[in-house]
């Protein structure tokens, strides 16, 4: 068609159709599998929020810098938002209506008038704490966001532990079963696992017979010698000098039942232990004790100790000791204080007692 610029024509006006589609929240559908990252889907859905206030306001309301820190929180409540509208929909319904009867009842949870987020109830409106503290926010169990804020509070707080994690997540948050989702996330952390790695153990051996085998008490006896402790010389006296003892502690390898007896060290000084010790107890069949050249490698404190059992006087007067009265003696392999289990057991429940009952306190014998 030609057109005359002589004759004169109207151009008819075409108005555009503008069409605006509002949705709710309980219709959004927030996809997480994309990332690995909690501060990812934050920051998206700060731009998120200011494209709609931008557009809610005709372009009036327009924010270019950086997103800050009030900014991530109000996505993070935007999020959370989206979650439970999604998850606990019957019972923001069941809320919203009045109804009492739900799913969580035992929780008490309400909807947070100001951010409209649905909260864990409690005992705590007068406490003296943060209110996200007194009312987590509730979570669902299972849910792809919980389980990356799990992994970034973990990561944020060191690496902790299940029972101290527990209380860093429900400081704010209040993920249902998150016992779980906190074992699974411990168990796939590669710093945790390097650094609490099972270590490859060795089967250890059948106990030995007199180990198992219900003899009467003391039949079957360990000894060993430890201190040494410091102990005033008499009690009379002013100025009463401060004198070695060691402990001859006397275990009983079944029911390790065990007896302890004080005095200084001397050249016959078992003997004198052994002979009250079998007035009091009974003959033992058998005594266990750690092999000689234990002592020659000890301490400086021990060398009278490891004397004593070097010397073949002595060793002859603690066999002399032990066959007059029908008693076998047995030491344990050299270099091996892991054979001495029982004794070296009871040697330390009696040094954790005295520690902390006499303290510095410098007693006598008596």
């Amino acid at each position: 068609m030609r057109v005359n610029p002589e004759n004169d024509f109207e151009v008819p006006e075409f108005k555009g159709k503008v069409t605006l589609i509002a949705a709710s929240t309980k219709d959004v559908k927030l996809n997480f599998e994309f990332t690995n990252d909690y501060n990812r889907p934050l920051r998206m859905m700060v731009y998120i929020v200011r494209f709609a206030k931008h557009r809610a306001s005709k372009g009036s309301d327009l924010k270019k810098d950086l997103p800050t820190s009030a900014d991530l929180e109000d996505s993070l409540k935007v999020i959370v938002r989206c979650i439970q509208r999604k998850s606990f929909a019957s019972v923001c319904r069941a809320l919203e209506n009045g109804n009492t009867k739900h799913e969580l009842l035992s929780l008490r949870p309400f909807i947070d008038p100001v951010d409209k987020l649905l909260r864990v109830g409690g005992r705590l409106k007068s406490a003296f704490i943060l209110y996200d503290s007194r009312h987590q926010m509730l979570l669902p169990a299972n849910h792809r966001f919980v389980k990356i804020l799990v992994r970034h509070l973990h990561e944020t707080n060191l690496h902790q532990g299940q029972k101290g994690f527990l209380a860093v997540v429900r400081q704010r948050f209040w993920p249902l079963r998150v016992k779980s989702t906190i074992k699974k996330v411990i168990a796939k952390c590669v710093t945790c696992f390097r650094a609490n790695h099972t270590t490859i153990e060795q089967l250890m051996g059948d106990l030995p017979s007199y180990r198992v085998q219900p003899p009467p008490v003391f039949h079957q006896t360990g000894v060993d010698f430890a201190g040494p402790l410091l102990i005033k010389s008499s009690s009379t006296g002013r100025k009463p000098s401060i004198i070695k003892t060691y402990v001859c502690l006397f275990v009983c390898m079944i029911t390790r039942a065990h007896r302890a007896s004080f005095r200084p060290i001397d050249r016959c000084i078992f003997g004198g232990r052994l002979r009250r010790f079998i007035s009091r107890r009974g003959l033992p069949l058998r005594i266990f004790s750690d092999n000689a050249t234990n002592f020659v490698g000890a301490h400086n404190e021990l060398e009278e100790l490891a004397k004593m059992f070097a010397e073949e006087e002595n060793a002859k007067r603690i066999v002399y000791e032990c066959t007059s009265r029908g008693i076998e003696w047995s030491f344990i392999p050299p270099r091996s204080p892991h054979f001495g289990e029982i004794w070296e057991a009871g040697v330390k429940q009696v040094k954790h007692h005295l520690t902390r009952v006499v303290g510095g306190h410098r007693l006598s014998y008596e």
